[in-house]
């Protein structure tokens, strides 16, 4: 694994998202989907949902990563 890059993604509300952003987090896949997602009360759970299923197949880390 040496030499390969470690994806970190968030979910929260936009002024959560907001800081990771400015921090640097921010990054496009080659299908261009986002590593990111800001969650309002309009956002569904099927959005959710994929959001993290997107996210969690790239190389996924921490908690139910099953590393």
């Amino acid at each position: 694994m040496a030499g390969r890059g470690k994806l970190i993604a968030v979910m929260g509300d936009e002024d959560t998202v907001t800081g990771f952003l400015l921090g640097g987090i921010g990054e496009l896949d080659k299908h261009r989907r986002p590593n990111f997602l800001v969650v309002e009360k309009e956002t569904s759970l099927a959005e959710i949902e994929e959001t993290f299923r997107c996210v969690r197949g790239k190389d996924a880390r921490g908690p139910g990563a099953g590393h």
